[in-house]
């Protein structure tokens, strides 16, 4: 199952790209966990990393890798 990231109200993730750059993004549903797809910037990715922050205004941190190389 692939879910969006969208710039809504829900869960604040800092979402970090292998090539070192990160954002951070909204979204609506369950927590997302390692193994879960999701579409961000247009892309499929795959959650390699998932932990709880517990930063002001931020839920999430994760880390992902593109989905086509599996």
């Amino acid at each position: 199952m692939c879910r969006n990231a969208a710039v809504v109200s829900g869960y604040r993730y800092r979402v970090h790209f292998e090539d070192g750059r990160d954002v951070t993004t909204n979204y609506v549903g369950t927590v997302l966990q390692v193994g879960d797809h999701i579409t961000l910037e247009d892309r499929h990715w795959v959650i390699t990393d998932a932990k709880v922050l517990r930063e002001r205004d931020m839920d999430f941190e994760i880390h992902v890798r593109p989905a086509e190389r599996e």
